[in-house]
């Protein structure tokens, strides 16, 4: 008579002899010369190199104890310039933000004017600056416009009241009479009023700020075509002349 197949039916496996596992490894103890003694010894405790001496010991404890009070410092004096940034902003003027963007603007003028002399007298010596064609005094609209800020002497800048004439002359020079007429007698109508918010403000220094570290990373001199052109291109990034 058949018979269903039964596992009790089937040989018995003959159990797998388990091989002794290798021995636990011993705990390693750190060996470290003794901050306080100089003497080499079993580290027991984590970030604590002092041996169990008396002396040693009261000598970690102490340099524990400084180095807790100096986290305490160093949190105190984050959330204090935390706060003072918070009342600093609090505190900031639009005149004051418009200063930002202004030092920002003026700084990409000088990047991509890298290499040339003064606008207005050739000068390849001393201190240089943003200068404006159009001051921003008279025309507030026209100060943070690539096209109206080259680079210029301090001397005149400041002492020669931006040394208008010369100016004119180192546009047409090195740009040629197209450009000199788009900044003489076109740009002023094409931005007659500029009406920023703050946070537009904001918003294109941060952007100034981007640009500026870009430029510096690229680290080049441009001939006038290419200059007349970057200038363009971030008027247009800085969202205030499009």
């Amino acid at each position: 008579m058949f018979k269903p197949y039964s596992k009790k039916d089937s040989a018995v496996r003959p159990e797998k002899e388990e091989k002794p596992g290798k021995p636990p490894k011993p705990i390693s103890k750190t060996r470290r010369k003794c901050k306080g003694c100089g003497d080499r010894f079993d580290m027991k405790f984590p970030n604590f190199p002092y041996c169990s001496k008396e002396d040693c010991s009261d000598l970690g404890y102490k340099a524990k104890a400084l180095q807790a009070k100096k986290a305490v410092r160093r949190e105190e004096r984050k959330e204090w310039r935390e706060e003072k940034a918070k009342i600093k902003k609090k505190l900031k003027t639009k005149s004051d933000y418009e200063k930002d963007l202004q030092k920002q603007v003026n700084h990409i003028a000088r990047i991509i004017d890298k290499g040339q002399p003064c606008i207005s007298s050739n000068r390849l010596t001393g201190r240089f600056a943003g200068g404006h064609f159009w001051s921003v005094g008279s025309t507030p609209s026209l100060r943070f416009n690539l096209h109206n800020i080259h680079i210029q002497t301090f001397k005149d800048n400041s002492w020669e009241s931006g040394n208008i004439n010369g100016y004119r002359d180192g546009l047409k020079t090195r740009y040629g009479s197209a450009y000199l007429e788009l900044i003489v007698s076109d740009l002023r109508g094409l931005y007659p009023i500029l009406k920023l918010s703050v946070a537009q403000i904001e918003e294109s220094t941060v952007e100034a700020r981007k640009i500026v570290k870009e430029l510096l990373k690229i680290d080049k001199q441009y001939n006038s075509d290419q200059r007349i052109e970057l200038r363009e291109t971030v008027n247009e990034r800085l969202g205030i002349y499009v």
